[in-house]
């Protein structure tokens, strides 16, 4: 092909072109003046672009005089008209390959190259460089129960979309290289046996012989004389009967660990095995995160260096919620011993202002296989409670921080177990079946004798919750700003009358709906209040439209904005009344004058100065009256009875009612708290309500459980008190990823766990490479992996991968 220098002035563009071509200018432009005129105009024999428009008008836009040219003699005038469009629709067909697309562009991004000569917008760029973490078809962090025979087997390879998983040894350089199949590694994201015996403390566990602890009542008197042992001792020595065993099946959490305890010279071959297989095949230069505990400050770093990998710092992985344990300090962090392989400059690829102290909150990995409630179990909502089974995405619960959130997910479960437990606390009879591991937030008090002397708050499984115990429940955050200045305290609580003694009447033929206040005769205060606010007010006695005289009264306001205003924030009928959310966000002293409007109705039963008690018909304005009577001060409990046999009649006509009641009562705080009763606590900057566990009992249950994702907030309220949802542990290895890592790059875990680092793989964009020891768990990590991805894992067994 011959290309030849031509002045700019004697080629023209083809006046019919049919491509729009200016946004592309500046691009086209700028890569010229970086790599040069690289590609010819294509013109036909009288000097008419047939190709190259854009870099036509980029030549003119650099003011260059000559650009390179060839000549299409040999093409027909239809084949050249052809051409034109063929050229431009030809390059539309065309995709990029945006798993290396984005690898090839940080390569460029790590030499400081500039990126904007490249023609890819800011926006485009930065998706490009990091995608960010996608959704998958579940919550991340959902993690299977093991199953009870175990589908892989030793030395088998499962390739899991672009990752890979070998149920191998990490020790082993062929199980390693096996794994690895030649593929570099760019980061290290581990998590190793940290050699610290974890006793399990169920009575299968140590009716099984998983502990150190003989279970004769001889060798019980001697654990409780010895000195220096762990918790199952106390246990015993507590109760010799944990030893016998349950008939139930091992929880995941009771199954021994593989390599987690062994002498320290076994250990430390161990660290030499899997420390040198690391540094043999990451990259110099590139990041390792080998999370650990305190007992590991001693170990790890020697071995770290002997292998030539560099021991930055330790990141404090803050945990934030501390589990109750008889140790002197409940245990809250864990540590990420970072740092490099020598032999190259470090990449790090995350902000500038990027800590070494992770809060991430979670629970142990172990812990989270099943953290779920019985379909039927209440959680507090914007509508009131309703069954979790009920609930959908984009419904709003009550979380831990006292406002309400999003529900991102809702997952279901098989559940496995042969129970659930269900915790009672005082205050109303509802309660909440839960499996066995799933946390809730408790005040356990420490007490001198009868007297409380302090407490502990932590997380505590639904198994270990015991009466005496207290669950806790936020309260109601206050708002920054009034959704309704406009109305003053008088009129929230007049809506709060019409919560308890109002309904919606029309007038004449009109479609209006008017406030009508149904009163007893003897409430001329509620009357003159109701008159003083709508003067145009009228009374209607019962006694217009019956026979025998009544001390009945019906009271309706003529303002149809008032009525659309109540029925929108309170609903219209009896059973349907309810808050609406906006009412949440009111300032303190009109959520008190909506309680006092209620308390001032028939509806209310007893009222004294410091108790009142009052009845409705609506679960859910029992449920939203509650939450504001505890945000204002009072303690507020809620029982639920069956309906009366007979509600009254006229005549010889009798009432039924096939409605629940609500029977709610409402406490000054001073006077329970003078008879020593424990109320509020404060904890991590919230105020919380107690709520004493009166009764904890087993459930047998086979069938379907529960449980939400909460956008923002990781625990949402139960009929019992707040209650934790699935943790986050895979936010730390999406962060590693995210610091350490481009999308595109490989991934290594020498220590697969439960699959968290190949879910976050998933999600950014990295490719996994794991091994795992326990077929078990090698079974949850495809299990996890096809359930959030909804990919197919393949399965390739030892003997057959050759041919595979």
């Amino acid at each position: 092909m011959k290309i030849e220098l031509r002045k700019l002035t004697d080629i023209r563009p083809y006046e019919n072109n049919p491509r729009h071509n200016n946004d592309a200018v500046d691009a086209v432009a700028a890569s010229i003046r970086e790599f040069g005129f690289r590609q010819p105009i294509v013109v036909d024999p009288e000097g008419v672009i047939v190709v190259g428009h854009t870099r036509y008008k980029a030549a003119l836009q650099l003011g260059l005089e000559k650009v390179p040219v060839h000549v299409a003699t040999d093409l027909t005038p239809e084949q050249i008209k052809a051409y034109r469009i063929a050229d431009n629709k030809t390059n539309e067909l065309s995709d990029w390959n945006y798993d290396l697309l984005p690898i090839e562009l940080s390569e460029l991004q790590a030499c400081n190259y500039d990126l904007g000569l490249l023609g890819f917008d800011p926006d485009e760029l930065a998706r490009l460089l990091d995608p960010g973490v996608k959704d998958g078809l579940c919550d991340p962090d959902e993690v299977p129960a093991p199953p009870d025979e175990a589908t892989t087997r030793p030395g088998d390879l499962w390739l899991l979309g672009d990752h890979r998983l070998l149920c191998g040894d990490s020790g082993k350089p062929e199980d390693v290289d096996r794994l690895l199949k030649g593929a570099p590694i760019h980061l290290v994201n581990t998590d190793p046996p940290y050699n610290v015996k974890v006793e399990p403390r169920s009575n299968n566990a140590i009716a099984a012989g998983l502990s150190s602890f003989p279970a004769s009542k001889a060798e019980v008197i001697d654990v409780v004389d010895a000195r220096g042992l762990h918790h199952q001792g106390f246990d015993l020595a507590r109760d010799a009967s944990k030893a016998r065993p349950t008939h139930k099946k091992l929880r995941p959490k009771d199954r021994p660990l593989a390599n987690d305890f062994v002498s320290d010279e076994a250990f430390d071959q161990m660290l030499h095995a899997w420390f040198g297989n690391l540094a043999r095949v990451l990259l110099p230069g590139r990041s390792f995160y080998i999370w650990g505990g305190y007992a590991n400050l001693g170990n790890y770093p020697p071995v770290l260096k002997a292998h030539g990998l560099y021991f930055s710092q330790g990141i404090v992985w803050d945990k934030q919620h501390p589990v109750l344990t008889r140790k002197d300090f409940m245990g809250c962090f864990e540590l990420a011993f970072y740092g490099w392989k020598e032999g190259a400059a470090h990449q790090f690829f995350g902000p500038n202002n990027a800590t070494d102290l992770w809060h991430v909150k979670k629970v142990n990995p172990q812990n989270m296989v099943h953290l779920c409630l019985h379909p039927d179990a209440l959680v507090l909502t914007e509508a009131g409670f309703r069954a979790i089974r009920s609930l959908q995405i984009g419904d709003r619960v009550f979380a831990g921080d006292g406002a309400f959130h999003r529900v991102e997910h809702v997952s279901v479960h098989s559940y496995t177990s042969e129970h659930l437990y269900r915790i009672v606390a005082k205050g109303g009879n509802a309660d909440t079946l839960a499996s066995d591991n799933h946390p809730f937030l408790v005040w356990r008090p420490a007490k001198r004798g009868q007297r409380i002397i302090g407490g502990d708050v932590g997380w505590v499984r639904a198994d270990e919750i015991r009466v005496g115990d207290y669950t806790m429940t936020p309260l109601l955050a206050e708002s920054d700003a009034d959704p309704f200045p406009e109305l003053d305290e008088e009129d929230w609580f007049l809506f709060g009358l019409y919560l308890a003694q109002g309904h919606l009447q029309r007038a004449g033929h009109g479609d209006r709906r008017y406030p009508a206040f149904s009163l007893h005769k003897r409430r001329q205060d509620l009357m003159e209040r109701i008159w003083a606010k709508w003067p145009q007010a009228r009374e209607y006695d019962h006694n217009d439209y019956r026979l025998e005289p009544t001390s009945g009264t019906v009271v309706m306001a003529f303002d149809g904005e008032a009525g659309e205003r109540f029925e929108a924030l309170g609903g219209r009928l009896a059973q349907g009344k309810r808050l609406a959310p906006a009412c949440f966000a009111l300032p303190r002293s009109k959520r008190v004058a909506i309680l006092q409007g209620w308390l001032s109705g028939d509806g209310c039963m007893v009222q004294d100065r410091t108790y009142w008690q009052g009845s409705t018909v609506s679960a859910d304005l029992a449920a939203h009256l509650c939450l504001l009577a505890e945000s204002v001060g009072y303690r507020a409990n809620v029982y639920s009875y069956d309906p009366p046999e007979e509600l009254g009649g006229i005549g010889q006509r009798r009432f039924r009612s096939r409605r629940r009641v609500y029977y709610l009562y409402f406490y000054e705080l001073g006077r329970l708290a003078r008879r020593g009763c424990p109320l509020r606590l404060e904890h991590d900057g919230r105020e919380y309500s107690l709520r004493r566990v009166k009764r904890v009992e087993q459930v047998k249950y086979r069938g379907d459980v529960w449980n939400l994702s909460v956008e923002g907030h990781p625990s949402f309220v139960t009929a019992v008190g707040l209650s934790h949802n699935t943790e986050k542990p895979v936010e730390l290895a999406v962060r590693a990823m995210q610091y350490s890592s481009r999308p595109g790059e490989n991934v290594l875990d020498l220590f697969g766990g439960s699959g968290s680092t190949l879910i976050a793989a998933e999600q950014t964009g990295r490719r996994a490479f794991v091994m795992e020891l326990d077929p078990l768990y090698c079974d949850v990590i495809v299990q996890r992996f096809e359930q959030f991805s909804g990919k197919k894992a393949e399965r390739i067994p030892a003997p057959e991968e050759a041919t595979a």
